[in-house]
């Protein structure tokens, strides 16, 4: 059964902040995956995306699971769409959820290799192979315009073909049936510093593209959370136009080096608390590092950035506000841990989606189990 929980629980963790009353904060609307057993229709194991539709209602898959779960926009459990197995109609893999234009479920499953569409009443659907790449890994399906979608490939799993030439956006059109092209190299996401060099020695890449116009696209790479790139259109052509850069990068990473058998934490440098940080080249101890949470769109105009900081003494889940020319107007603390602590409720939270009415979709773990968290940004 689906809590929606308005209690004072609820509120601390939507807006535990050291930030004073009337400030930036996130405001909790709706909580899905809060059931009571493993057998209720809101419970997760984990979440893999999350998109809803013009009708207001609300579709939630697991990571690597088999079916979509549906609930009406007030967080009511409407039906669950499909099943494991390689039928039409059935999944292996679902990697990716996204909405066309006409209001069909687009689902994007990696394993069977295709892409099924239910209709905008959920009483039929078709399938229709993936074109143009022999894996497709992604977490979204963004509706570019009204007659392309932008599918970002990540390419954290193996096998994945030329992604230094081929780029690592899709434009594919707006029946997925033909792949118009890709743009974004690797090199693109990756600031001059220790991480992006060691970053680029990997197969890692973890991109949350924000689309701000049908020829404009601003992508964040998780470990990289510094360091926004732009991509325009001009005359067909996809192109890098600019870095948007937020809080310094001397805050994001800080190196250290492996502390040997015996060391005191106190002969450690900075006076700070190290950490192992598992990145992507392996394990780093640091005792600074951050990691994009994700972008959407600012009440009023402009791009927000969240993102999770450990400075070396403080946890802080925060949110970077940009212009749309790209200046940065103000870093703003959303949640501060204790002096000495790592964990905020929203330590590992990842912005999942943004409805059109501005409402965003975290999702993270509450009480063990994951959840999917419906929020409002408020100045």
């Amino acid at each position: 059964m689906i809590r929606l929980r308005f209690t004072l629980l609820a509120a601390m963790l939507a807006v535990l902040s050291s930030t004073p009353a009337g400030a930036q904060r996130l405001e909790t609307d709706l909580v899905l995956g809060l059931g009571d057993r493993h057998e209720t229709e809101d419970f997760y194991r984990s979440i893999g995306a999350v998109t809803t539709d013009n009708a207001g209602r609300i579709y939630v898959s697991e990571y690597h699971g088999t079916d979509i779960r549906v609930y009406a926009a007030d967080g009511q459990f409407l039906a669950t769409l499909g099943s494991r197995g390689a039928a039409a109609g059935e999944f292996r893999v679902i990697n990716a959820l996204g909405v066309a234009h006409d209001g069909r479920l687009v689902v994007l499953d990696q394993i069977n290799h295709r892409f099924t569409w239910f209709a905008s009443d959920l009483a039929s659907f078709e399938v229709t192979p993936v074109p143009g790449v022999s894996q497709l890994y992604a977490s979204r399906i963004f509706r570019l315009s009204e007659t392309e979608f932008l599918v970002p490939q990540s390419t954290y799993r193996a096998g994945v073909p030329d992604q230094e030439q081929a780029g690592l956006l899709r434009i594919y059109s707006r029946e997925l049936d033909r792949h118009n092209g890709t743009f974004g190299r690797r090199l693109d996401f990756s600031p001059e510093d220790e991480m992006g060099d060691a970053r680029l020695s990997t197969r890692f890449d973890y991109l949350r593209p924000l689309v701000l116009s049908p020829d404009s696209v601003l992508v964040g790479e998780e470990y990289h959370p510094g360091h926004l790139t732009l991509f325009v259109r001009r005359s067909g052509v996809w192109g890098k136009a600019g870095v948007w850069r937020g809080e310094p990068v001397a805050r994001r990473y800080r190196v250290l080096e492996p502390p040997r058998p015996g060391t005191p934490m106190a002969d450690l440098p900075y006076e700070a608390i190290a950490t192992m940080h598992s990145g992507p080249a392996g394990t780093w101890y640091v005792d600074v590092w951050s990691t994009s949470r994700g972008l959407a769109h600012a009440p009023g105009g402009g791009v927000l950035h969240f993102s999770y900081i450990f400075d070396g003494r403080r946890g802080v889940f925060g949110v970077e506000e940009f212009s749309r020319d790209g200046t940065l107007l103000g870093y703003h603390p959303l949640q501060v841990s204790r002096r000495g602590e790592h964990e905020v409720p929203m330590s590992h939270a990842q912005l999942m989606h943004q409805d059109s009415s501005g409402r965003l979709y975290f999702r993270h773990t509450e009480d063990g189990a994951p959840v999917v968290r419906r929020m409002r940004y408020v100045r």
